[in-house]
């Protein structure tokens, strides 16, 4: 029997509520519901080419920056990952990828040994607005 590759994870704070859903053996599938447009794209963009469904609810308080709902939808999608992932049986830990989408390139490289840690550069990329 094929292990169930799902998780439901959910936090609360002062600044945000978060409720996420995973399936990393689905079909692409994504229903995300947060106030940041762009934060929406991305979560959709992973659920797409990555084959895997995500459902979020995502809530928080704008008016303090934008930072506090990324940070925690980041956490919770991590939970949910590592939870998902089970015994890591048949996966490979490392991976890298880099490609073309329109006119950015994009370069990945993970680590899925459940330690948390995150590097985002973003290089000449200009900031119009950051919490």
């Amino acid at each position: 029997m094929k292990n169930v590759r799902k998780s439901a994870k959910e936090r609360k704070t002062g600044e945000t509520k978060i409720k996420i859903e995973i399936n990393l053996d689905g079909k692409g599938i994504s229903k995300i519901k947060s106030p940041i447009g762009m934060l929406n794209h991305m979560l959709d963009q992973l659920a797409r080419h990555g084959l895997v469904d995500i459902y979020a609810d995502i809530e928080g308080d704008l008016e303090t920056g934008t930072h506090h709902i990324i940070e925690d939808t980041a956490i919770v999608l991590g939970m949910c990952l590592d939870e998902a992932l089970g015994n890591r049986e048949g996966i490979n830990r490392m991976g890298d990828k880099t490609c073309l989408l329109d006119e950015a390139l994009c370069r990945i490289a993970i680590d899925l040994s459940g330690r948390g840690y995150s590097i985002i550069d973003m290089g000449q990329v200009k900031v119009l607005w950051m919490g």
